[in-house]
């Protein structure tokens, strides 16, 4: 069973550089992004794993958090949570993150 409490590494520096890399998550626009860690609905000032970024246009991370996270998710039509999805979805298809596949048929 999967632990969807489990801590990940706080910080990884070649994922983030990565995750600026990308197109924006929310509009797809590609242009210089800033990654944005995973605010959900903590309101606290607990940082997040590195791995709970995702790309933003620097006009869109400060829309997001002038105007709050409902708001944002629904003027994209997406979660936070989707749009990290997506990131760590293509850091896989991309072969920057990578499946142990061995390890995983040896705990299925």
């Amino acid at each position: 069973m999967i632990d969807l409490h489990a801590k990940l590494p706080l910080e990884c520096a070649a994922w983030l550089a990565f995750v600026r890399s990308l197109p924006s998550a929310a509009t797809g626009m590609a242009a210089p992004c800033v990654a944005h860690h995973r605010i959900g609905y903590r309101y606290s000032q607990r940082r997040v794993s590195d791995f709970q970024a995702m790309p933003l246009l620097d006009i869109e991370h400060k829309t997001l958090h002038n105007r709050g996270v409902h708001t944002f998710e629904s003027e994209h039509g997406r979660t936070e949570w989707e749009m990290i999805a997506r990131t760590l979805l293509e850091g896989i298809r991309l072969g920057v993150l990578e499946v142990n596949t061995k390890r995983a048929k040896e705990l299925a």
